[in-house]
């Protein structure tokens, strides 16, 4: 799953923090009590990105984007194409590999709309492009 990876930095740091915690003896239990730390704080921001990429939903029509994201509190976006003035791709070096991204979709009035942890961003893009008759 995509966003596992895009969020491991502090799972990863956490579990260095660990290694040197019981390799160094003297002071030890301070790198373990952060490393503890960082686990927790890594396990909760894999729950959240979790949470947002199971629960976002992107669909393009003949006629409209619309993009919903959220479980509890839901933020729904519906736009109809020829009011779509552009979208842009965001993705990190990680998001290229893995071929996902952040689509920001810019409408008419230059109101921005993000969406973030969405896989094939550039076809996306090409589709609606197509669909507005840009290519």
């Amino acid at each position: 799953m995509i966003f596992i990876v895009d969020s491991m930095l502090p799972l990863l740091g956490a579990i260095v923090l660990m290694v040197v915690a019981f390799s160094v003896s003297t002071i030890g239990s301070l790198f373990a009590w952060l490393g503890l730390i960082c686990l927790l704080i890594a396990i909760g921001e894999e729950l959240k990105a979790g949470a947002r990429s199971l629960t976002t939903e992107f669909a393009l029509t003949d006629k409209r984007i619309i993009a919903k994201t959220g479980l509890l509190q839901r933020h729904s976006l519906e736009i109809v194409l020829p009011k779509v003035e552009s979208i842009r791709v965001i993705q990190p070096l990680i998001g290229r590999l893995l071929d996902y991204g952040t689509i920001v979709v810019v409408g008419t009035g230059g109101t921005a709309e993000r969406f973030r942890f969405i896989s094939h961003p550039h076809i996306l893009r090409k589709r609606v492009n197509a669909s507005l008759g840009g290519g």
